[in-house]
């Protein structure tokens, strides 16, 4: 069995915040917006870091994090019509 060294929260902001903020930035188009993403986006990690089974880099894994965070984003901004129901 091989051990997995669990990554340092720290080196991977300073790794990888820029190239996830331009990711986000690429996909909202507003700077606060991509900035609260990132955010999210270590948190999250910072609560699942260990959890992390090293079956992709540490990268992949920031990036997919950080898809489902931009995926969120945009189900929340969506208005879903609603359907009264007419007949009582």
């Amino acid at each position: 069995m091989t051990v997995v060294e669990t990554p340092d929260l720290s080196v991977l902001v300073e790794q990888y915040a820029g190239d996830l903020y331009k990711r986000a930035f690429y996909k909202v188009s507003d700077s606060e917006m991509a900035k609260d993403l990132v955010q999210d986006t270590f948190m999250a990690a910072a609560e699942k870091i260990s959890t992390f089974k090293g079956e992709s880099t540490p990268k992949t894994w920031l990036f997919s994090i950080l898809n489902n965070k931009i995926i969120d984003y945009y189900r929340a901004k969506v208005v879903r019509p609603y359907h009264y129901n007419t007949q009582s």
